[in-house]
């Protein structure tokens, strides 16, 4: 799933880095990455990277899924 940029960024940020600011649909709700990076690829790098994470943690506690790694505790 790619990161979608909304059209809101933070405001305040360090000197020589841009905002972002990435959501994705994951665990049935809108999950939010904001950040900052050098640049957009950057940004985009570590947004992937997070939302990957986020992906992972999802398939193995969700009780939705029948290989959840928490089914079997139920």
């Amino acid at each position: 799933m790619p990161c979608s940029r909304p059209a809101t960024q933070a405001t305040t940020q360090p000197a020589a880095t841009q905002p972002f600011e990435y959501a994705q649909l994951h665990m049935g709700v809108r999950t939010r990455l904001a950040g900052f990076a050098l640049n957009e690829e950057q940004g985009e790098v570590a947004c992937r990277a997070a939302f990957k994470r986020v992906a992972e943690l999802d398939d193995m506690m969700t009780d939705w899924r029948p290989q959840s790694e928490v089914v079997p505790l139920f």
